[in-house]
């Protein structure tokens, strides 16, 4: 099921990008991953 999501929200996200107006508010999941690595490693 979560890789049928991924795979969906995948897709989604090439064919449409990500919205400017949702990147400015909340940021782009890739970046959150970044953020948490970077405390977690510390």
């Amino acid at each position: 099921m979560f890789a049928w999501l991924m795979l969906a929200a995948l897709a989604i996200e090439a064919a449409m990008g990500w919205p400017d107006w949702l990147d400015r508010r909340i940021g782009h999941p890739v970046r959150w991953f970044g953020w948490l690595v970077t405390k977690l490693e510390r």
